[in-house]
């Protein structure tokens, strides 16, 4: 089953999806489409991914667990000060 999940203070970059295949087997999908490099300068972006991280703690931690999976455009490459800041 697909549920979709909307955590505390969601944005519109990001959609969070709780995927289950049958008892054993539950996960955190998260989609996401990152602020761009054009309109938002490097210390914005960079608050945008500590949000980002925090939603997802936040639903870990709801869920009981971290198996979670992010994938969707960052706009970003993965050593960016604004990724790992």
């Amino acid at each position: 089953s697909v549920e979709r999940l909307l955590p505390a203070g969601k944005g519109d970059r990001e959609d969070f999806w709780r995927v289950r295949w049958g008892a054993r087997l539950d996960l955190l999908l998260v989609a996401v489409h990152g602020p761009d490099r054009v309109n938002y300068g490097e210390e914005r972006r960079g608050i945008w991914f500590l949000r980002l991280l925090g939603r997802v703690r936040w639903v870990e931690d709801l869920l009981g667990h971290s198996r979670t999976v992010v994938l969707g455009d960052f706009n970003a490459n993965p050593f960016d000060p604004s990724v790992y800041g």
